[in-house]
């Protein structure tokens, strides 16, 4: 055996070592990401936008092209929403009173395995909202002595 042999099987068992320790490292760094997703780290948000589908069989509504859960427990063959229902004075309403265009600002959580969940749904009014509403009336454009005023 020379001395060119040795020297490769040499390099060999050092490159096999480190390549064994990368996939150990990458393992445990997987299990951590993974254990986070199941543990359920969630984070918080709020949305502040109109109603774009609002399904109640399916318990779900549509925010912002976010599909945002809305959870329940069945009681007597009734729902019982987990999610509360206010308007913007604070006043409990309905889940039922919602309906596709409202205001609203949703707040909830976010996590990568369960996705979002509605918290609490804050009906906004329409003439109270930062952004214009289809309610809302344009303003009125008119001629007067050769000026257009509104």
């Amino acid at each position: 055996m020379n001395s060119s042999q040795i020297c490769f099987k040499g390099l060999t068992w050092r490159y096999a070592l480190v390549i064994w320790f990368l996939c150990i490292s990458l393992t445990f760094s997987v299990n951590a990401e993974e254990q986070a997703n199941a543990t359920g780290t969630a984070s918080k948000f709020e949305l502040n936008a109109s109603i774009m589908e609002i399904n109640l069989e399916n318990n779900f509504i549509v925010v912002a092209e976010k599909k945002i859960s809305l959870p329940y427990s069945t009681k007597n063959e009734q729902k019982e929403w987990h999610t509360a229902v206010i308007t913007a004075d604070g006043q409990s309403i309905s889940m039922t009173s919602l309906k596709r265009r409202d205001r609203i600002m949703v707040t909830g959580t976010e996590s990568t395995t369960q996705g979002m969940k509605a918290e609490k749904i804050t009906l906004l009014d329409a003439e109270k909202s930062p952004i214009p509403s289809a309610k809302k009336q344009p303003a009125k454009i008119y001629q007067e002595n050769g000026v257009w005023k509104n």
